[in-house]
Parts: C-alpha cells; structure tokens; sequence
C-alpha cells in the first residue's frame, strides 16, 4: 500500500515537472516565432530604399549695394557717344565730360579745360539698371569750394535723344557782368526734353553764389503793356508775312514764314511768354529775358503752322543787389527784315 502510494507520488511529480516543460518549450518557441516576425518586420522596413526628392535651388538676388560697374561702362552708360565727340564740343564748350562713383553713387562730371579746377557733379540715379536719369542735383566744386544745388532739370541727356538739345549751349563760363570774371552758366534750353521754357542759372565761378534773375511774369507784363501795334501784311516774298512792331515807341521791321493757304488780313496776334516759348537765356549779347509775339490764323488758334517773332529784354547786372535788371526802354527784335 505504501509503495503503491509512492508510485503515484512520483507519477505525480514527473507529470507536473513534463508540463512545466512543455509550457517552457511552448513559451519559447512562442518568443522564437515573435522574435522571428518582429526581425522579420524590422528587415522589411531597414531593406528598403527611400524615396527623397530634392528641392529646387533658387539662386539669390542681388541686392542693389551687390552692383558693380567700371568707369569704362559707366562712361559708355551715361554719355552717347556724339556728347563725347562733336555735340560735347557745342553744347558743353570748354568742358571736358568724365564720371565718378563715389561713396556708392554714380556722377556724371563736367571739368573745366578754361578755368583749373571748376568742376560740376551731376547726380545720375540708376544707371547700373540701363535707365540714368538726373533729378538735377549738382555739386559745384573748386578748389576752395564746395557747394550742392539743385536745379529744376538736368544738364546732361536723359534717355531719348528726340527730345534732347544738340545745338544750343548748356553749360559754359562767360563774363556776363562786365566785371571781367567769367561766370558759370547752365542754360536749359526750352526745347530741350520736351520742356515749355528757358532756364537759366548763373553763378560766381569762385563762391558759386548764385545771381539773381528778375520776375518773369512781371517782364511779360511789361511787353504787354507797351506793345502799342501789330501790323501783317503780305510779303513780296512768296509764303512769307511782313510784320511791323511797335513797342516802347519804336517800330521794328519783322519777317516770318506764313502757311501758303493763309492770307495777312486773317491773322491775329499776342504776346506769349514762358510756357511754350520764352523765359532767360543767356547769348553773345548777354542774359536776356525772352517772350514772343504769337501769330494765329483767326480760325486755327492752335494749329501748327502758327508762328512766333520774339523779343527779348536785355539784363544788366547789378552788384548791390547781386541780381540782374531789365534795361528799361530796350527791346531786341528777333527775325528783322
């Protein structure tokens, strides 16, 4: 009976210890084949390549401090070549035209061939873009001075040669106050870039201050009120209309050219001055104020086969004013006959 029971004790014990190890086993195998998937995943996932897509370069912009330019493109830039020949030598007389980048701005610059030392620095604004322009601000220099300005427009070219003087004086020294020294003129002709009026600035070549012009609008006035007649009548000159002024009590003897279809008797008169016409100037005979006698058909007012005789006032200079005066009584005809 005792031996009986020990068997049955021992069969007991070896069943537990096979089902221990049969659950040992089986959790085993069970970590195996999760170990084997999660390796298996893992190899799946490290195996394969990834796509990449890589992002486009965008190159950088410039900046405009970034811009660089040589004196030999800023000269080619800024002045057209006949200015540097033969329409310099006309428009520009006794100059010599040169350019200068300073402190990161760009310069055209006139130099006196005539006088050592004067020197004028035109401000340009965007050349290295292909578009300089000038806003007309100057710096006037010497030796011992030196002076920024601004004018109301620019001495130099633009960027259309249609609308640009070649044959009138721009910048040039003349003595225009008989005190022997000349001074420095910058002459804006009406013509030029499509503007409706003389300007004229004159300054002392050695301190650059500038002389004073009289009131224009009170100049017109003048010539208004002491026009005393106009006269036309046709000339024996084919297409020409003879014209005699009275003005100041004394008559003056004009010629102008007349549209072949119009007749002496049609026509009318009036006095024009700056816009479209006249304003200062300065010539052999000196600074001068200029307005215009304004011929019209009676039914074409603004037709383009209008015409203009001009009359200039004379300017003298006066020192204890440092300004320029209209001669009184004095008229100069334009176009005599």
């Amino acid at each position: 009976m005792k031996r009986t029971g020990m068997v049955i004790i021992a069969i007991f014990i070896i069943s537990v210890v096979c089902m221990m190890t049969a659950c040992q086993a089986e959790s085993t195998d069970r970590n195996s084949t999760n170990n084997n998937t999660k390796g298996s995943i893992e190899e799946s996932f490290t195996t394969v390549t990834p796509v990449t897509t890589e992002a486009p370069t965008v190159p950088e912009l410039p900046s405009e401090t970034d811009y660089e330019i040589t004196k030999s493109e800023l000269m080619e830039l800024i002045w057209w070549e006949d200015e540097l020949a033969d329409v310099g030598k006309v428009i520009y007389p006794g100059f010599e035209l040169d350019c200068e980048i300073k402190d990161g701005e760009y310069y055209r610059v006139f130099r006196s061939k005539e006088k050592e030392g004067i020197e004028i620095w035109e401000k340009v604004y965007e050349p290295e873009r292909g578009f300089p322009i000038s806003r007309g601000q100057l710096i006037l220099r010497n030796s011992e001075v030196s002076k920024e300005c601004s004018i109301d427009l620019c001495i130099g070219n633009r960027y259309d040669k249609n609308t640009f003087s070649r044959d009138e004086k721009k910048l040039f020294l003349k003595d225009l106050t008989n005190d022997g020294q000349e001074e420095l003129v910058i002459n804006i002709p009406y013509k030029d870039m499509g503007i409706h009026e003389n300007y004229l600035y004159v300054f002392d070549s050695e301190s650059f201050e500038q002389i004073a012009l009289p009131d224009r609008e009170k100049l017109r006035n003048r010539i208004e009120s002491e026009l005393e007649a106009v006269e036309m009548k046709t000339s024996k000159d084919e297409g020409m209309l003879d014209v005699d002024i009275t003005i100041g009590g004394k008559t003056y003897e004009a010629h102008t050219d007349l549209f072949e279809q119009w007749k002496a008797e049609d026509m009318r008169y009036g006095v024009v001055g700056d816009y479209g016409y006249g304003g200062f100037g300065a010539g052999d005979s000196g600074a001068y104020y200029r307005a215009g006698i304004y011929i019209y058909h009676k039914d074409y007012d603004y037709s383009v086969n209008n015409r203009n005789i001009a009359i200039e006032i004379p300017l003298a200079y006066n020192p204890e004013l440092n300004a320029f005066e209209a001669v009184e009584g004095e008229y100069i005809i334009n176009d005599l006959r």
